[in-house]
This record gives structure tokens, sequence and C-alpha cells, in this order.
């Protein structure tokens, strides 16, 4: 019977760990991800180049943010799946066996889900803002970027379902197997589980990604707007005018 101690780092830690690893991996992300779309869209003035500014801007912006995200998701996966009952122990036996680059295990396949995640969630976020403001002849408001934000996200969490399977298996497997790649994980899964296994969990998938998306750039949307009233240097008016015009 596990005691109260393992219960409590099996089942809390995990949720600890993503809130830790969230904060770094949401300023690398968007700190990245504006300076690109600022950079890439200024090299031209055609509208039909913005999409591609965004996805460009997204996918490094999603390769700065996983360098945070990966190590606490290898922490966090292992301690779900009971390879360790420790935090710590976890930390250390990940060290012992592979030095740092044990903690980007995954990393490569993370990105590969990442980026085309962010391919399809922000170029359709950032074109769903951009028309409903031509529409509606004034700014999105923070409320209708939250809710471009989980529609775009949810979008994109059924389309890239499969490879967030395969990186789950990948990251959930013991240190002393053999590391697959993603393609031989998602081959494995297939003739494991068939159509159903890369869909596996899409349900909730979607839903928290839903939610998560319409808190997460929601949120984001409201905090650059009032460092905007503050005159900060954050991002100008004129770059707002801009993402909704």
């Amino acid at each position: 019977m596990k005691s109260l101690p393992d219960i409590l780092h099996q089942h809390f830690f995990p949720s600890h760990s993503v809130f830790l690893g969230s904060i770094p991996s949401s300023a690398l992300f968007f700190t990245t991800y504006e300076m690109s779309k600022h950079f890439i869209s200024h090299q031209t003035h055609s509208s039909s180049f913005l999409a591609i500014a965004h996805c460009l801007a997204a996918g490094l912006g999603e390769c700065a943010a996983c360098l945070a995200r990966v190590p606490m998701e290898n922490v966090k996966q292992k301690l779900q799946a009971g390879v360790y009952r420790r935090s710590l122990k976890t930390i250390s036996s990940i060290y012992a066996q592979f030095g740092v680059q044990g903690f980007f295990i995954g990393y490569l396949t993370t990105i590969m889900r990442e980026i085309p995640f962010s391919f399809i969630q922000f170029p359709l976020y950032e074109y769903l803002k951009r028309r409903w403001a031509v529409h509606m002849k004034r700014e999105t408001s923070s409320t209708e970027c939250a809710l471009f934000g989980s529609l775009s996200g949810s979008v994109a969490a059924v389309v890239t379902s499969p490879i967030d399977v395969a990186k789950t298996r990948m990251m959930t497997a013991h240190l002393s197997e053999r590391q697959m790649t993603m393609t031989q994980t998602l081959s494995a899964v297939f003739k494991e589980q068939g159509i159903r296994g890369l869909f596996r969990g899409i349900v909730p998938r979607v839903t928290w990604i839903g939610l998560g998306g319409a808190v997460f750039l929601g949120g984001y949307e409201t905090a650059k707007r009032q460092l905007i009233k503050l005159n900060l240097p954050q991002a100008s008016s004129n770059d707002l005018l801009k993402q909704n015009g």
C-alpha cells in the first residue's frame, strides 16, 4: 500500500509541475512569437503573407517554449506512470542515467507535435480575430479573443491528437526500454489499437485545450492591451491595430 507522501507526490506534483513549467514556457513562447511575428510581418506589406508569418513565428515560439516545457513533462509523465514515486528520485535517476540530455527525451517529438499544433492554432486564431474586427468595424474584445482562442485550439487539438498519443507513450516508457521514434510509436499504436488508439483521450484533450486556449489567449490579449495603455514597450497601439485590421 502506498504511503500518503507517495500518493501526494504521484498525484499532486505532476499538476504542480505543469503549473511551474507553464510560467517560463509561456514567457518564452510569447516573447519569441511576438518578436518573430513583428519582424517577419514587417518584411512585406502583403496581407497574404500574414498566415506564413504567423506560422513561422508560432514555430519559433514553440521551439523556445519547449526548452522549459519538455523537462517538466518528462518528470510529470514518469511520476504519473508510476515509474518513480518521488520527484527528486525521478530527477536524480534521469540525470544519473542520461545526464542533462535525459530531461530532453521527447524534445524533437514534442516539437513535431507542437509546431503542427501551432501552425493550425495561431494562423486560425489571428485570421478569426482579424476578420471579426473587419466585420464589426472595431477592435476585437478580449472576450472574443478568448472564444477564438478556444475554437482554434480545439481544431488544432483534434488534428494533432495522434502525435500527442505517440509523445505520451514515448515519455512514459521506462528508461531501460529501447527508445522508439515517433513514426515507430505511431505504427505500434495503430497495430495494437487501430484508429481509435491514435485518438485515445481526444474528448478530454479537446475540452482541456479548448478551455486552455480561452484562458491562455484571452488572458494574454487582456494583459497586452493593459500594457499598451500604460505605454510600456511590450507592444505599440499600431501593432495592435495591424493585428486586428
